[in-house]
């Protein structure tokens, strides 16, 4: 069937968090994107990223909120979760440096 029929129950809210790290190598420095945000009345969703050092670090949370999504409601849920997969398809971005290069001194916080 293309449509669905009967409502999408989420039992219990659901909260994850993905810590990523991603050490450049020699040659490359990474760069941070801009923070993202997705919000909805399903969810949330962000991404945040900084520079460490040679290191990327990326940090994913995802809010889900328990309910019942009716049928009518699927197609505006299923665009979150698609919205959310493509930040996550995003690719982690790093740029030419210097060869030899000696490691960038980390951010103060």
């Amino acid at each position: 069937v293309a449509a669905r029929t009967a409502p999408l129950l989420v039992q219990v809210p659901e909260r994850s968090v993905q810590r990523v790290e991603i050490r450049a190598p020699g040659g490359l420095l990474p760069l941070a994107a801009e923070p993202r945000s997705l919000t909805s009345p399903f969810g949330r969703f962000s991404r945040v990223e900084r520079v460490e050092g040679r290191t990327l670090v990326r940090e994913d949370t995802l809010e889900l909120a328990r309910g019942r999504i009716a049928p009518e409601r699927y197609p505006e849920f299923a665009a979150f979760a698609a919205a959310v997969d493509g930040i996550q398809e995003l690719p982690a971005v790093f740029a030419d440096g210097p060869r030899g290069a000696p490691e960038p001194s980390p951010q103060p916080e």
